[in-house]
């Protein structure tokens, strides 16, 4: 008998909706999965077998096909087992056949036949409800999970027994639906205020504005002069995300296994600081089934890259299309997956490999080669897509022991009042932020007077800017513009967006 039932796979950071197809006829006693599917599908066929009969159910001997459509589509994962049982006990009679229009099904089985959490379930279960299954039957571990997609009732089951007697009416179960008001974001306290960091009140200032409009930072400096603390404390200041934003985090983390089973929610932006040791797979993602990276994981948080230069320079290159697009492509087989890159980049190098390199205060031990080759490690193309470049000066005794001016609270006031100028001026063009305005926009809402196109003109030229540098500049004005809750850009914030652009390279 032949029998068809829901489920899905998962494609790069997507679900895609799947029908799987069983049918029993006679002849040697064998089991089948077509369909493209990979090792961990094809082994299901050694788990189904003990997982039925350990529950009471008999395996069917007899040949067993099994076909995952459509069958141009790779499908890999354990999840598949259940739909797997499933679809053998429809086409042995042991369920009605109406079971299968009405539920997907994902799990996997152990041999006892209980079912185990799998990785992937919000874009799973997200694609069979937009194909209009409104039931699903999931592991236990897995049903909050699945419970954040809107219109789906979730039913926890711990085994295959139990979803037979649910399928059948001998159990009665109270499905799971969407509930946000456990996840309710709160804004916790961990401790981490931008008042502890002293002396340096103007990088305080200068990652006010990189927050504010979605710039990319680069902070220079000797050991000690705060980088990292001052990177640390940036998503205090950061305003909450909306629904689809933490929906669409969540949904990555969910695919590689990220997530906390007792709150399987990404109701905070991530802060990502990755090891220099990183490669260019592990930053942007990859692999034959592409899994994402370190940017898709920073997906409306912080990338924070400590000690920049020692990253590797293929890693670093393949930032560029990323910080320009705010999305990442990789191409598989003929195919082209998409991972989000929506990101703030925060970066941290020292001058030179000993740090002290124009110190005042501390000898540089590096000779200029050792000093060229460093700082040669950050490409121009690369240095020119990273908006603002500030120096953190050495700090004196009286500048350490000093309290703070500038603390989160000020901050994220400054940041609020400049995001809702963006929102209120970009409300019918697609973006959200400064750093995002393409030419056009940057000549409706930042255009400059003529004294201050004068002083961008001079420092065009003196600073051995290229356009793209120019356009970032502007921006960044515009932001500064943002937080006095300026409608123009006046010469005081050009100056200061100027200032945030370093001729030197590091």
């Amino acid at each position: 008998m032949l029998s068809k039932l829901n489920t899905a796979v998962v494609q790069g950071i997507q679900g895609q909706a799947v029908t799987l197809e069983t049918d029993i006829a006679f002849g040697l006693p064998s089991v089948t999965i077509v369909g493209l599917a990979d090792k961990s599908v094809r082994e299901a066929r050694d788990r189904i077998r003990p997982a039925l009969i350990n529950s009471g159910y008999s395996f069917p001997a007899y040949r067993i096909t099994m076909n995952i459509s459509p069958a141009d589509v790779t499908k890999h994962g354990s999840h598949l087992d259940l739909p797997m049982a499933i679809g053998i006990l429809l086409s042995c009679e042991e369920l009605e056949p109406s079971v299968s229009a009405r539920f997907a099904f994902f799990g996997e089985l152990s041999l006892d036949g209980s079912l185990k959490p799998v990785t992937g379930i919000l874009p799973m279960v997200r694609a069979v409800r937009q194909k209009g299954i409104r039931r699903v039957i999931v592991p236990m571990e897995n049903a909050q999970e699945a419970s954040l997609v809107d219109g789906v009732e979730v039913y926890g089951i711990s085994c295959i027994r139990r979803i037979v007697d649910f399928l059948q009416g001998e159990l009665c179960l109270k499905p799971l639906t969407r509930d946000l008001s456990r996840y309710e974001e709160t804004r916790e306290d961990d401790g981490m205020d931008f008042l502890d960091v002293r002396g340096q009140e103007a990088a305080k200032r200068a990652l006010t504005v990189a927050v504010a409009g979605g710039h990319g930072i680069l902070m220079t400096g000797s050991p000690a002069t705060g980088k990292t603390m001052l990177a640390e404390r940036v998503p205090g200041i950061l305003p909450p995300m909306d629904l689809e934003e933490k929906l669409g985090l969540t949904e990555i983390y969910s695919i590689c296994g990220m997530l906390d089973r007792r709150r399987p929610f990404m109701h905070c932006r991530p802060f990502r600081r990755p090891h220099s040791s990183l490669s260019r797979a592990g930053m942007i993602g990859g692999g034959a089934e592409p899994r994402p990276g370190e940017v898709p994981f920073a997906d409306h948080g912080v990338l924070f890259l400590d000690e920049m230069p020692e990253f590797p320079t293929a890693t670093l290159e393949s930032l560029r299309l990323p910080l320009e697009e705010r999305t990442v492509r990789l191409i598989r087989r003929g195919r082209t997956f998409e991972f989000p890159a929506d990101f703030l980049l925060i970066a941290a190098a020292n001058p030179c490999p000993c740090g002290y390199y124009g110190d005042p205060d501390h000898e540089c031990k590096c000779s200029a080669a050792d000093i060229r080759r460093y700082q040669k490690r950050l490409s121009g193309p690369l240095l020119s897509r990273i908006d603002m470049q500030i120096h953190l000066p050495s700090l004196t005794y009286d500048q350490v022991m000093e309290e703070g001016r500038l603390d989160s609270r000020a901050m994220r006031e400054m940041v609020a009042r400049a995001r809702d100028a963006q929102t209120k001026r970009f409300r019918s063009t697609g973006i959200r932020l400064n750093c995002r305005m393409d030419g056009k926009m940057l000549r409706k809402w930042a255009r400059l007077d003529s004294d201050s196109e004068l002083i961008l003109r001079d420092a065009y030229e003196k600073l051995n800017m290229d356009p793209r540098m120019l356009d970032k500049t502007v921006k960044v004005a515009r932001t500064i513009a943002d937080i006095d809750g300026s409608g123009k850009i006046r010469m005081d914030h050009l100056t200061e967006a100027l200032a945030y652009r370093r001729k030197e390279s590091i």
